[in-house]
């Protein structure tokens, strides 16, 4: 079978079968199937399952299949299935705490004295006022 898309399932919790079954369910009524990729793994601080789809999903299918996650408090992505994580040259994130369990660019500014000039940056662009950062 060859690879279309890996979708990823996260949680701070273990993840259900009533959730895998919805997503299964779901996914064959768009004539996929979703084939688990190994088992449920954790660490201490989130649970992961990945599933290899059998034919493409389209915007409104992931969406979909990402608000049935939702109602489980569960996260859901989708990777194209030839990717190779070895090759990642760039991640981007929307906060620092994304990657690590606190927000240490404020703290990182302060110990740089800069932490006003920062603060001022983060609120104009939380109002929308900042949309082009290459100054």
């Amino acid at each position: 079978m060859m690879k279309h898309q890996v979708l990823v399932v996260l949680s701070r919790a273990p993840i259900s079968g009533e959730l895998i079954f919805s997503l299964k369910d779901s996914a064959l009524r768009f004539d996929i199937s979703l084939h688990s990729i190994g088992l449920q793994t954790s660490n201490a601080s989130y649970f992961c399952e990945r599933f290899e789809s059998s034919g493409h999903l389209g915007v409104e299918q992931r969406e979909y299949l990402r608000s049935i996650a939702a109602q489980f408090n569960t996260d859901l992505c989708f990777l194209k299935g030839d990717l190779l994580p070895q090759e990642i040259r760039v991640l981007a994130m929307d906060m620092d705490s994304t990657l690590i369990n606190i927000e240490c660019i404020d703290e990182i500014a302060d110990f740089t004295d800069k932490k006003a000039a920062v603060a001022e940056i983060t609120e104009a662009t939380m109002r929308g006022e900042i949309k082009d950062f290459k100054e």
